[in-house]
Parts: structure tokens; C-alpha cells; sequence
């Protein structure tokens, strides 16, 4: 069996009539593959792409976290995507949380390592998927 490429994508489901659309979200590390999507203003993929556009030594944390409020007043995270520190060898660590909002004891996370490279071309995959250019943003990972 062929390890597969570790990657992040996105991938946006425009709605024709308000400011949300669906936002999937598919991780691939190795042999594990995590999926799931929630609704999401296309204005918060847009300020996400934005904050990304830092890529230098001096990286600060870009965090997106999109969620629901549940019966019990407890927000329940479905999609978290973390750009945290970068380390001595240029490389940002990544952590992706994914849970299914219609089964929430479905859940799953995983971490790359991203070179700081990477983070523009990423950036820009984002900004022509919100200009509708192009369909999904991705992301590949150490």
C-alpha cells in the first residue's frame, strides 16, 4: 500500500441567496483521511486567507475555529485549523480538528509540520477559490 501525500484542503459550496456557504475540510496523513464540512460566512474565508499573509520568520498563530451552539448552551467545535509556531528549520507546525456536526462522537485531529514556503501558495489557492476561480485551496504538508 502507497503512503499518501499529507495535504489540507478546502473547498467552499457558495450560497445563492445569504453570506453562507458550506466549507469542507479533507486532511490526508499518511493512510488516514478525515472529512467534514459546517456553514460558514465566506467573509471568514477571506479574513483566514488574509491572515496568512505573514510568511516570514517572525510567523504569528493563525487560528479559524467554526462551531455550533448546542441544546445545552455548549459550543461543540466542528472544524479548527491552527497555524502555530515555526520552528528552527523554517517549518510551521499545523493541527487540523474535524468533527461531523450530524454525529458529533465522530471526531478526529492530526498535526503536520508545513514548510513556511508553502504558506503563500496556499494563501493565494484561497484567495482564487473566493474569487471563484478556482474550487478548492490545498495545502500540502510535510
Amino acid at each position: 500500500m502507497e503512503e499518501k501525500a499529507k495535504s489540507l484542503t478546502l473547498e467552499y459550496e457558495w450560497s445563492s441567496d445569504d453570506d453562507f456557504g458550506l466549507l469542507y475540510v479533507r486532511v490526508v496523513n499518511g493512510f488516514t483521511r478525515l472529512e467534514s464540512d459546517f456553514w460558514v460566512q465566506w467573509q471568514d474565508i477571506v479574513e483566514f486567507g488574509q491572515a496568512l499573509e505573514q510568511p516570514s520568520k517572525h510567523f504569528s498563530k493563525v487560528e479559524e475555529c467554526w462551531g455550533q451552539t448546542l441544546e445545552t448552551g455548549e459550543h461543540q467545535t466542528i472544524i479548527k485549523i491552527l497555524f502555530d509556531q515555526i520552528n528552527e528549520q523554517g517549518h510551521i507546525d499545523l493541527s487540523v480538528e474535524l468533527r461531523d456536526r450530524d454525529d458529533p462522537k465522530k471526531f478526529g485531529s492530526t498535526r503536520f509540520l508545513v514548510p513556511l514556503s508553502s504558506i503563500a501558495s496556499f494563501r493565494d489557492e484561497v484567495r482564487l477559490m473566493m474569487d471563484k476561480k478556482s474550487r478548492t485551496a490545498t495545502l500540502y504538508c510535510l
